[in-house]
Parts: structure tokens; C-alpha cells; sequence
């Protein structure tokens, strides 16, 4: 539900407006009241509303300098209500980007109006600004994956790609999560593992030289990290591929062996007959 705040120094208009418009029709809910511009700052940067209703001339405050002052620190829809059709208050409004301008005594049916359309286009520009992020941080999310891909012989680290691509750690991390259901170091040593795995299959360097080139600070930890993701450490994996190649070749000979004898016997046959 979109959040509505009243500001309005008149208790009879603000409980009216309270009461006299449809705020479910409208998607709203009034959050809170206030009697002046002074409350009504406070109301605002507590409750952080999507819409203001306001009186121009309050005690303490007006509600212009009161959406003027809140405006610095938060976003908001306003709509002002005033008894003077003064030039200068609705150039001040104007100024302050308030969407409709209601003068006293209250159209109710305007107000409801003015609500409904303001909160689809809340609803259209959160969408809107969804999309955004979502594109951008998609965006984001390809240049990051590309740039570990293409530097796994550096010593990558979460603190490393904040800071080539300006991101704090927690959203850094985030973004893994959501998008890949993992975080960033997970990531980095898995794709460095998996490459180390390539190298290893080969057969041109020795396991040492794979985890000098994949950027790891030493063997032991090279170890360590492939024996986590492959539960063998890379000596055994290495061996283990080596025989698997050896016994391929070894039963492939011993097949062509065998046939090489079939087909001996089978003119050795043909001969006799």
C-alpha cells in the first residue's frame, strides 16, 4: 500500500480528508497526521511516506518550506490544498515539483482523483527504476564474471574486484548470491579449479607450475582448495587421469590384439578347407 501522511492545522479539514476520500480505491493508507509543518517534518522523516497532503500556511511551519526542507533528505509525492489562489504560492509549488494544487473548500472527488493517478504512477515509475536495476546490475554482473575468467592467473580476491569495479563487499556478495547462487571467493577458486583441471589433462605442466600460473600463493594451498571442490588432492586426480588414459590405451590394444588373432584364424581356416 502506498503510505499518506496529512498535514493540515484545521482538525475539522483533516479529519475530513481522512474520511472523506476512498483510500482503498486508491491503493493507500493514511500512515499518520499532523497539525503543523514543524510535526509534520518530524511525521515525514519518520514515517518516510510516498505522499504528502498539505496545507500552505500551518503554525511554526508552512507546508511549502515544510516539503522544501524534507525534500533534501527524502523522496516523496506531494499534493497541496490551500484557500488562496495566490500566483506566488503555486510558482513556489511548481518549483518544488508538487503534483497538484487543490484549493479550499475541497473538491473531495478531486483529491480522490489526484490520488488514484499519483499512485499508479508511483507504482509505473518503481517498476520502472526495478527494470533499471535490473539491467544494470546484469550489466555489472557479466563484466565481473568476464574479468575473473580472463585475469585467473592474478591473485583475485572479493577485495580486488570491489575495487576495480567500485562495489562494496556485501553487495558484491549479494549479486553472486542472487545471480548465482554463490559467493565470490567460491567462485573465483571454482573456476580456477576447473581450469587447473584442463592444465592438468594436458599432461604439459607439473601440478606445481598449474597452481604458480592459476595466481596461488603456494602448493599446500593449491592443494588444499582442489581437494575441497574435488575431494582429491591433485597428485591423486593427476594419477587417477593418468591411469584411466592407461587403461584406455591398454584395453584398446588388447581389443585390436584379439582381433588381429580372429582374423589370423579365420584365414589360417580358409587356407585349410
Amino acid at each position: 500500500m502506498i503510505k499518506v501522511i496529512i498535514v493540515e492545522d484545521e482538525e475539522n479539514i483533516r479529519k475530513s480528508i481522512e474520511y472523506m476520500v476512498d483510500w482503498d480505491k486508491c491503493g493507500c493508507v493514511v500512515a499518520g497526521t499532523a497539525s503543523n509543518g514543524k510535526l509534520g517534518l518530524q511525521l515525514i522523516k519518520k514515517i518516510k511516506p510516498d505522499i504528502v497532503i498539505s496545507d500552505i500556511r500551518m503554525p511554526f511551519l508552512s507546508g511549502l518550506k515544510m516539503i522544501e526542507s524534507a525534500s533534501e533528505f527524502d523522496a516523496f509525492e506531494s499534493i497541496i490544498i490551500s484557500g488562496y489562489s495566490d500566483f506566488e504560492y503555486a510558482k513556489k509549488a511548481i518549483n518544488l515539483s508538487v503534483n497538484n494544487y487543490i484549493l479550499k473548500p475541497i473538491d473531495y472527488k478531486e483529491l480522490e482523483d489526484s490520488l488514484c493517478k499519483l499512485t499508479k504512477y508511483i507504482h509505473v515509475t518503481r517498476e520502472s527504476k526495478k527494470e533499471e536495476t535490473f539491467v544494470y546490475y546484469s550489466q555489472k554482473m557479466k563484466e565481473i564474471i568476464e574479468y575473473i575468467d580472463n585475469n585467473l592467473e592474478s591473485k583475485l580476491s572479493l577485495g580486488v574486484i570491489c575495487d576495480e569495479f567500485d562495489i562494496s563487499s556485501t553487495s558484491l556478495n549479494n549479486l553472486f548470491k542472487q545471480e548465482i547462487s554463490t559467493t565470490v571467493n567460491d567462485y573465483i577458486n571454482q573456476t580456477k579449479i576447473k581450469r587447473s583441471i584442463e592444465l592438468m589433462k594436458s599432461e604439459k605442466y607439473m601440478v606445481y607450475e598449474i597452481a604458480e600460473m592459476l595466481g596461488f600463493s603456494n602448493y599446500k594451498y593449491f592443494s588444499q582448495v582442489f581437494k575441497k571442490y574435488t575431494k582429491k588432492s591433485p597428485t591423486e586426480f593427476f594419477k587417477t587421469n593418468w591411469l584411466l588414459k592407461w587403461s584406455f590405451f591398454h584395453y584398446k590394444r588388447l581389443y585390436f590384439d584379439i582381433l588381429d588373432i580372429f582374423l589370423i584364424f579365420n584365414h589360417l581356416k580358409v587356407l585349410t578347407n
